[in-house]
């Protein structure tokens, strides 16, 4: 009895802790053009088919186009019609806003910390990481083997269920923490991402958003920022040409 117990111990180890691990690190198997592959699964499934803000799009690109995101990948924007306050951003560098999450936001300052915070998870390729770890039992033998092609078909497949997972505690510090950075790259300030959150958190308390669905906020998420601002402060700078054009996205 020991020895079974044990061994369905080791068994529930492997599964929840090695096996999500060793499918995080086979997406390092990949190349990021297969990235592109993935994004364009998801947004022709989804993505092309809701009804765009083509006025909001072009003033969200406007408003991204001052921003250095520190991107090896171009990163597109898309503001979707729709009352749900959302974000995500897919593998391939298309970010999309729906409508409903613009109201939420009250500063030039907030809403480039979104976009940076999405910015972040394209860049660390945690859409990527996400969908191999929720795979993880399907993908060992592949990448035991070392079939890269049979970890790609098998992400493939797979691909459309993307939107239906959410992103780690871990996952969620990083983007939070790489949007810091690219905040204070481009001397805008950090105050930015404290009011994004306290913000989310205020519509949290009076339903849950789809962001708050996939991106949950915590008071965690809330303290590790500010110790983080706390470390290594900046105020930013007037950042006249972003606040000109949220006027136009806000008003």
């Amino acid at each position: 009895m020991l020895i079974f117990t044990g061994f369905f111990g080791l068994v529930l180890l492997g599964y929840f802790f090695i096996l999500p691990w060793v499918a995080e690190r086979a997406v390092d198997l990949l190349p990021s053009s297969f990235d592109d592959r993935i994004g364009k699964i998801i947004f022709d499934a989804g993505v092309s088919q809701e009804e765009s803000d083509s006025a909001q799009t072009d003033r969200i690109r406007e408003f991204a186009s001052k921003i250095d995101f520190k991107s090896s990948r171009t990163l597109k924007f898309f503001v979707i019609h729709s009352k749900e306050e959302n974000a995500f951003a897919l593998p391939d560098g298309n970010i999309v806003i729906f409508s409903g999450m613009l109201k939420i936001i009250h500063s030039e300052n907030e809403l480039a910390a979104l976009m940076c915070h999405e910015a972040a998870h394209v860049k660390k390729r945690h859409s990527m990481k996400l969908l191999a770890k929720n795979l993880a039992a399907y993908l060992l033998i592949s990448v035991v083997a070392g079939d890269v092609q049979g970890v790609m078909a098998t992400l493939a497949k797979n691909a459309n269920t993307l939107g239906t997972l959410t992103f780690s505690r871990e996952f969620e510090e990083q983007a939070d923490l790489e949007g810091l950075d690219i905040l204070r790259h481009n001397q805008i300030s950090a105050i930015g991402m404290t009011d994004l959150l306290h913000s989310l958190m205020e519509h949290d308390s009076k339903n849950l958003p789809g962001f708050l669905s996939t991106h949950p906020v915590t008071e965690k998420r809330i303290q590790y920022v500010d110790e983080a601002i706390a470390k290594n402060p900046f105020s930013g700078i007037e950042q006249k040409e972003l606040k000109s054009i949220f006027s136009d996205i806000h008003r």
